[in-house]
């Protein structure tokens, strides 16, 4: 992790360029794991499985070595003679064999804290799907309002080089003249900016994935089937999530390493055994020194000043305030749930709509441009801008559903947030009025 750190960020050279055309299925398996905004998970889940890894050593076998240099100066009633120099040198094996339970809750809190920075990971990753689904899905706007606008620029030059011509036989006035340049400008001027949106989209998306200067020239039009389909059945959802929403299951997780924090708490105060083996050696040789020792320790706290209390307290105290946050979890996700739903029915109705309206402006179209054949009427360039006006209507309600499936999705915990099977169900076309 170190040398990922120190080398710094792969460029965008580094990594596989990104498609053109591109797929919206390509786009999402582009996703950079090195992006930042991703790379910090996996930094607090290395710093947990850290954490694990030091707790599992903790009653590991220990090695030291000990070294004394000293001198002394014999008394008067003395028999030693000569030098008076008395080092040595300890080598100690020590094992600990019971410690009151601290080992085993350390490990388990460790675990429990690694397994909820996994599931925070595959929650974050979940969501960045959606991101990148949302810019992609800005980029096909931007184009589609570009195309549309770059049409009622075409239709309003026209209308403006046919009042010039009209103009100069005296047909129509300076104002309404300067009228119809206006509205060829301001048509112009919606042209500048959309193009610019389209550019700035795509710019957005090459960011989030990671590969700045690699914005994508065209994009294929996702199959997204989103048409045709109703909600399973909200206790359903709402049962799905409370099984399977990663939030609430690291929150379970993060509780269970709370507990086994209070466990720790209380274990430095219960007995505690080990096993410790020496081999000396010495200047002196004197029949109070031993070259050998092997002993059997026990230490028993029989009082703590009231600390016992103090660090369970504070340990319980975790307990709670993750108790506390799991269940406010559960009544947002249950009130995020509700509006997700209601959001669906209202973007249902007004999909049926904008189908009926479709329908009418082809019609519309159709007699326009008959109609324009026949020098009879004149509002063929009106009819082709609200048809272009539909089609956006129409992929905009397209992806804010697929979008608020795939938020459904995650908030369902699975793995494919584009899995729309996984939270509705299929439903034959309904008849239409004049279908």
């Amino acid at each position: 992790m170190y040398a990922v750190l120190t080398s710094g960020p792969l460029s965008a050279a580094d990594k596989q360029p990104i498609p053109d055309p591109l797929s919206l299925q390509q786009a999402i398996a582009l996703i950079d794991e090195q992006h930042p905004a991703l790379l910090q998970d996996k930094l607090l889940l290395d710093r947990a499985k850290s954490t694990a890894d030091e707790a599992g050593e903790h009653n590991s076998l220990s090695v030291d070595l000990v070294g004394r240099m000293r001198w002394y100066q014999a008394g008067s009633s003395r028999f030693d003679v000569g030098d008076h120099d008395d080092h040595s040198l300890w080598l100690v094996l020590s094992k600990p064999l019971y410690d009151g339970g601290y080992s085993g809750a350390l490990a388990e809190s460790a675990e429990q804290d690694r397994k909820a920075a996994e599931l925070r990971i595959a929650d974050n990753r979940s969501l960045y799907t959606i991101m990148v689904m949302q810019k992609f899905f800005d980029i096909i706007l931007a184009d589609i309002e570009a195309a549309r606008d770059n049409e009622s620029m075409a239709i309003a030059f026209v209308t403006f080089d046919r009042g010039q011509d009209n103009h100069e036989f005296g047909k129509i006035s300076d104002v309404d003249l300067l009228e119809l340049e206006n509205t060829f400008q301001q048509a112009r001027l919606r042209v500048v900016e959309s193009e610019g949106r389209a550019r700035s989209t795509r710019q957005a998306l090459a960011l989030v994935l990671n590969r700045p200067g690699q914005q994508p020239s065209v994009l294929s039009r996702p199959d997204l089937d989103v048409k045709n389909r109703k909600l399973l059945a909200f206790d359903t959802l709402i049962e799905k999530a409370l099984q399977n929403n990663r939030r609430l299951l690291a929150l379970d997780s993060e509780l269970l390493s709370a507990k086994a924090e209070v466990e720790a708490a209380y274990s430095p105060y219960r007995p505690d055994v080990s096993a410790v083996i020496e081999r000396s050696a010495y200047s002196r040789d004197l029949g109070s020194y031993d070259k050998w020792r092997a002993a059997l320790e026990m230490s028993w706290p029989l009082y703590s000043g009231g600390q016992k209390d103090v660090a369970a307290n504070r340990a319980y105290l975790k307990v709670n305030e993750t108790l506390y946050r799991r269940h406010q979890l559960e009544l947002d996700m249950r009130q995020k749930l509700w509006e997700l739903a209601e959001e669906f029915a209202l973007l249902e109705a007004r999909r049926q709509a904008n189908d009926v309206f479709s329908d009418y402006r082809e019609l519309y179209m159709d007699r326009s441009r008959a109609l324009y054949e026949l020098e009879v009427k004149t509002d063929l360039g009106d009819a082709m801008t609200q048809i272009s006006e539909s089609q956006l209507r129409d992929a905009r309600q397209t992806f804010q559903m697929a979008l608020l499936l795939a938020q459904l999705n995650h908030l369902l915990g699975e793995d494919d947030v584009m899995n729309w099977e996984a939270v509705t169900e299929k439903v034959k076309n309904q008849p239409q009025v004049g279908g």
